[in-house]
Parts: C-alpha cells; structure tokens; sequence
C-alpha cells in the first residue's frame, strides 16, 4: 500500500474511532501522533485506552516534572496513539493491563 493509501486509511480510522467514542474523547492529531484525551471517568478511561490498543503493546514513558508525569501510548503503522496520565494512573493502568493478558492467557 502507498504512503498517501496508508495515511487515507489511518485518518479514516481515526474518524472511525472519534465517532465511536465522541461522547468521552477528544482526538487531537498531530503530524504523526493522536492524543486520545479521555474526560468521562477514570476506570472507563483507561478501559477505552486498552481496548483502542486492540492488543499492541502499550509503552510508558516519564514526562518529569509536569502535572502529567506519564504518557501511554500505542503505535500503528508509524502513527502514536497517546494519552497523559495523572500520579496513580500508570499503575492502574499497568494493572488493567495485566489482567486483560491473563484473562486472554486463560481461555
């Protein structure tokens, strides 16, 4: 697939997923980056976050000193799907995670 091909097919899934998450996402797109910020409840939050990842590893990074100290983000063909998170977020967010490996290393 082109480059222009890939870039159209990236942007429709963005619409894609802002329509279906709306009432709780705020898509900000950038050149190659997506902030998914979440403003509907901590715990539905990071769910939405995990189940957008649809499986792709998700990997944290520090920010230092900023009242976002963690990013969490997940790649798609070279696109950065990224949201912020607040002090206590990483950790709930590392052990949703978690579980959702078990629970499908499981079945």
């Amino acid at each position: 697939m082109s480059l222009i091909g890939r870039a159209v097919f990236l942007m429709r899934d963005a619409n894609n997923i802002k329509k279906e998450y709306e009432p709780v996402v705020n898509l900000i797109t950038d050149d190659k980056s997506v902030h998914l910020s979440f403003y509907d409840g901590l715990t539905d939050n990071l769910n939405q976050f995990v189940d957008l990842a649809d499986g792709r590893k998700i990997v944290f990074e520090g920010r230092g000193d900023s009242d976002y100290p963690y990013e969490a983000y997940f790649e798609v063909d070279k696109v950065k799907f990224f949201t912020l998170l607040l002090d206590g977020q990483k950790e709930e967010l590392e052990d949703l995670i978690n579980k959702r490996k078990k629970k499908k290393n499981s079945k």
